[in-house]
């Protein structure tokens, strides 16, 4: 079973969620729905993911607060690990770890959570 993942911002009626902008853009893998900046083929950074910070990205929902955990835990594995994650299904080079903790980072400074589609 597939699993995207988007970056999504509780808003009041009539508000607009604000664009995060993340330069330069990430290289994270899309899906068929997923891609670009606020979104990513979650199956493939789900074990990763779990493995470093506990949380599981096919939960429904992921508070901001805790997607800026996430980036945290995602920022201490690179600064104790050297190369890439090479224990799940799809190997995840360490840039590409890296711009997976920025853009978590980023949108949960912007108070986006993390929703999860499958």
């Amino acid at each position: 079973m597939g699993l995207d993942n988007y970056f999504v911002k509780q808003c009041s009626p009539g508000e607009t969620a604000p664009e995060v902008k993340i330069e330069p853009s990430s290289r994270l893998c899309g899906g068929i729905f997923s891609g670009g900046d606020s979104s990513f083929r979650g199956k493939v950074y789900a074990p990763f993911v779990l493995e470093v910070s506990g949380i599981d990205l096919y939960d429904d929902f992921i508070p901001a607060h805790v997607v800026n955990q996430m980036a945290s835990d995602i920022e201490s594995w690179l600064a104790e690990h050297e190369g890439d994650y090479e224990h799940g299904e799809w190997p995840i080079e360490r840039a590409e770890i890296g711009d997976l903790a920025r853009v978590m980072r980023a949108h949960a400074g912007a108070e986006f959570g993390l929703a999860s589609w499958w």
